[in-house]
């Protein structure tokens, strides 16, 4: 139900709770304001407010926290992305020849990444098939021989953001 919209989750929830909250304070009024005291209808008018102002922080903090998870998941997916961008276009650098396959099993790894492995990630499970590319990748780019100080550099970084890729 939830996994459509975090937002449209987070409003569907808050309104519910609010309005369950509102159907047992209008049924408990209706019920016991004729045997109350006048002193007792201040002082829970004020108690009330008190309430509402402790349940709007209460919903507030947990807004709050969502926020930072989706902001937190956000910066390493764009991490993720930019690594992946750099190891493929740091391939090009190589004879294209040699790389291609590389290239080609980087690109299969992303569409395996979020056609197969988003989805499983509902269900807490990784996927074997990226898994297996991922370290196809890897073993490729540790057995890349560079030529040159320039491409001994490069691969380096690509191993270096390779290695963000698998965290």
């Amino acid at each position: 139900f939830f996994s459509a919209s975090a937002v449209l989750g987070a409003i569907v929830f808050s309104s519910g709770a609010a309005v369950v909250a509102l159907i047992v304070y209008f049924i408990l009024r209706r019920l016991l304001v004729p045997h109350l005291a006048d002193d007792t209808i201040s002082l829970s008018g004020s108690t009330m407010i008190r309430m509402g102002t402790l349940y709007a922080l209460i919903l507030a903090l947990v807004f709050a926290q969502e926020f930072a998870d989706y902001t937190q998941i956000d910066s390493t997916t764009t991490r993720e992305a930019t690594a992946l961008g750099s190891v493929y276009h740091g391939l090009k650098k190589y004879d294209s020849q040699t790389t291609a396959h590389i290239r080609r099993t980087v690109a299969g790894y992303i569409q395996t990444v979020i056609g197969e492995e988003w989805k499983m990630l509902a269900q807490k499970k990784l996927s074997d098939n990226a898994w297996k590319l991922y370290r196809d990748v890897e073993t490729r780019l540790l057995h890349l021989e560079p030529q040159g100080l320039f491409q001994k550099d490069l691969r380096s970084q690509m191993m270096l953001d390779w290695d963000i890729v698998g965290r």
